[in-house]
């Protein structure tokens, strides 16, 4: 320090020290006396203060008291129990109206009428028994507006819908003061909202419902405290240590947002006003840090509730009082305090003159800390002051150009990154993260982490801090719509000298994890196809040579005969060579269909099902022994259904032939019965015969390749298999039943819709 300088210190000490302690035992003489009066004055408003709380919520009360005891609601509960069990007597009473919308109707406008009176109503609800909203009045832009019943939902989960209904009392209760959630997610901007609820109970005493009014929380307690006076500020806290109200709104609702019990955090004295029940009214001293003072009381607004209270606050300045007070001993110093001031202006321009330039400096590095992008700083004549501002300048550049390298990286990058403190609090948020969850980075700064990776637990950066050799950490994320993602996250815990920083990176997975899926799903269907391409192979090379060495015998014998020149014996051999031609034009035949299931789409059409089974029908009449088989049908539909018929035919006749093919030897006259009922979205095929049946042994390769029970007829064993596959492209499935009586097999096909006749 220079001599000059502490020669201005000298001065300034030898005229001050003097002066204040003068000044210290005049003020303090007074200083008790202020304190006293000035706490008086503030216990007392706190005490009135709760005396109006008191009184509006018992305005509220009374508002959900007259509404559940209004005849009309209980009658509108009635009748919506009636329509919605029509054929129960427990709801067939005489009712005041005829129908329950008229009823609903009435009820809706007596809702709006108090909306309109009571702006701080958000919502004005009627419940039945079972949860069910019935009536809502909710507030809209421009007054109360009555919901839809497309809209109306289902209260039954929340806790002060069922609380209430099973409690049964006919009290008002009131539900925790929280924020409002849609669907079961936070809205957002939050509303703070208080729901007062009472039981409706009908003519026997049973509960029909209840009435709900949300009360629009902020609004409201605003409107309250500022029709009291603006000399106070205010606070209020639940009983769970959470502020409600707060001149600073982030402050409240620490609970819903992952924050609990900031007031017991904000104000620790609190905690014996929690903890002592006999002590109602808390009055702290001013403190050096806020120059206030402050009475806490205990409120109990909820008359049925008596262990639920809140903690209302008031503060009010100290300074205003004490510079009053101190107003006269500072009249009685007067002349001391002109000297005084005589010489403290002269003390500091003699030192400004002399520490100005290290002043300009430490202004700059100030602004510079804080955030500022260009430093000014101002000429200096001064051979050490110039030489010093130039690499400070020269710093300052350097500083800002690594700050943009830094920030083109992070925004270039693919990946997202961003930045917390210890608590998890987010503090910096680049363009990727954006892109991955969905959210602005001025939507998030200054939340917890736990928005984006929501758990039981709030999550920790620490949980995430890895090794460069180590792994990185999979979680499950949620974007800003609340749809879940797999990602990867690794952290990097930076000790700085204001605390510590953890820089996180997030790498979205979910169309990894998704390609792996559709990888697995592919490799099974690959080793199915497989499976099935090997069993097909060798069932069709021994079903194609089968037939072919049948023929070259024949084709043999009847050269031998053509030699001896026996030709009406060689004659004998072409029908059996015709038989095994056509047995191998079926099987490819059959073949070129599997072929064509794969290939082919699904193309719809009306069909009319009575013709397209008679047309089945006709073309398998010529079958073998086809006229010792009744064939008969019943269809039950609205006319003609959209289907895919070319598929659905082949399907009907190879089920058809096979119930004509494995006919009951030992009966003169046999039957195959075709059904088909059109069930909602749904066609339902039945196609029933009285044959010899499927034996037990052979339900796992019914539908098989080549599978064929008794050896009758020249089939491929290719029918069921093809009729399979037909139904799943069909979107459909197929299975049977089977005993001594004979088979069923059932088709179940999905409908596109139905003709309008």
């Amino acid at each position: 320090m220079k001599i000059s300088s502490k020669t201005s210190l000298f001065a300034i000490g030898l005229v001050l020290i003097p002066t204040l302690i003068l000044g210290t035992v005049t003020i303090w003489s007074f200083r008790s006396l202020v304190a006293r009066h000035q706490a008086d004055t503030v216990e007392q408003q706190a005490l009135l203060e709760s005396r109006r709380l008191n009184a509006a919520f018992g305005e509220l009360t009374s508002d959900v008291r007259f509404l559940s005891t209004l005849p009309l609601a209980s009658e509108t509960l009635l009748l919506y129990a009636a329509r919605e069990n029509p054929k129960s007597s427990e709801f067939a009473s005489e009712h005041l109206f005829s129908d329950f919308d008229v009823a609903a109707d009435l009820l809706a406008n007596v809702f709006s009428e108090i909306g309109r009176a009571k702006p701080d109503y958000e919502q004005l609800r009627l419940i039945d028994a079972d949860g069910q909203e019935i009536v809502r009045i909710q507030r809209g832009s421009e007054g109360p507006v009555r919901i839809s019943d497309s809209e109306l939902q289902n209260k039954a989960g929340r806790p002060y819908v069922s609380s209430s209904l099973r409690t049964g009392t006919d009290k008002v209760q009131y539900s925790p003061i929280d924020l409002n959630r849609e669907h079961g997610v936070l809205q957002i901007p939050v509303v703070p909202v208080l729901r007062a609820t009472r039981i409706i109970r009908g003519p026997k005493g049973r509960i029909l419902g209840l009435v709900v009014i949300n009360l629009a929380f902020r609004t409201y307690i605003e409107e309250l405290f500022r029709a009291g006076t603006t000399t106070f500020s205010h606070y209020l806290a639940d009983d769970r240590g959470d502020w409600v109200w707060h001149p600073d709104p982030a402050m409240t609702f620490g609970r819903d947002l992952g924050n609990p019990q900031l007031a017991l955090r904000d104000n620790p004295s609190l905690a014996t006003l929690y903890a002592n029940t006999d002590l109602d009214v808390l009055v702290s001293t001013p403190s050096t840090r806020t120059d206030e003072l402050a009475a806490y009381c205990r409120v109990y607004p909820f008359p049925a509730q008596p262990d639920r209270f809140l903690i209302l606050g008031v503060t009010g300045s100290y300074a205003g009082a004490r510079a009053q007070a101190t107003a006269i001993a500072y009249r009685a110093l007067f002349l001391t305090i002109v000297l005084l001031i005589l010489g403290l202006l002269f003390a500091w321009d003699a030192s400004r003159r002399l520490t100005r330039p290290l002043t300009d400096l430490t202004r700059a590095s100030d602004n510079l800390t804080a955030g500022a992008r260009e430093v000014d700083l101002p000429y200096f004549a001064d051979d050490e002051m110039r030489a010093l501002a130039t690499a400070f300048q020269r710093m300052v550049r350097s500083v800002r150009e690594s700050e943009q390298r830094l920030d083109a990286i992070l925004e270039s990058t693919a990946d997202g990154v961003f930045s917390t403190d210890e608590t998890g609090v987010i503090a910096t948020f680049n363009a990727s993260c954006e892109r991955i969850f969905g959210y602005a980075a001025n939507d998030v700064v200054g939340l917890h982490l736990g928005l984006l990776v929501p758990n039981d637990e709030p999550p920790s950066p620490v949980d995430w801090v890895r090794e460069p050799h180590e792994p990185r950490v999979e979680i499950e994320g949620q974007r800003a719509d609340g749809s879940p993602f797999r990602a990867y996250v690794l952290a990097r815990r930076v000790d700085l000298a204001g605390g510590t920083l953890y820089t996180i990176t997030v790498q979205d997975v979910s169309e990894l994890r998704r390609a792996e899926s559709r990888l697995r799903e592919t490799n099974r269907s690959l080793l199915a196809t497989n499976h099935e391409l090997d069993a097909f192979v060798y069932s069709a090379s021994h079903d194609l040579r089968a037939p072919l060495r049948s023929m070259l015998g024949l084709v043999d014998l009847s050269s031998r005969m053509l030699e001896r020149d026996d030709t009406e014996k060689a004659e004998q051999y072409l029908p059996l060579i015709r038989q095994n031609v056509e047995r191998l034009d079926r099987l490819v035949v059959d073949l070129l269909a599997i072929s064509r299931v794969d290939r082919d789409g699904v193309l719809t059409e009306f069909c009319d099902l009575e013709q397209l089974i008679d047309e089945c029908f006709q073309e398998l009449a010529h079958m073998d022994s086809a006229k010792e088989v009744a064939l008969s049908r019943t269809v039950e539909t609205d006319g003609p259904v959209e289907i895919d018929r070319p598929r659905l035919t082949q399907v009907l006749r190879n089920l058809i032939a096979n119930g004509i093919a494995y006919r009951d030897l030992s009966r003169l006259q046999c039957t195959v019965h075709v059904s088909a009922v059109a069930t909602g979205d749904f066609l339902e095929i039945r196609v029933r015969d009285d044959g010899v049946g499927i034996p037990p042994e052979f339900r796992e390769r019914v539908f098989a390749m080549f599978s064929r029970g008794e050896d009758r007829g020249n089939g491929s064993g290719l029918g069921l298999y093809i009729s399979k596959k037909q139904v799943r492209h069909m979107g459909g499935t197929i299975d049977y039943s089977s005993g001594p009586g004979g088979t069923e097999f059932h088709v179940r096909l999905p409908l596109t819709k139905k003709a309008t006749v």
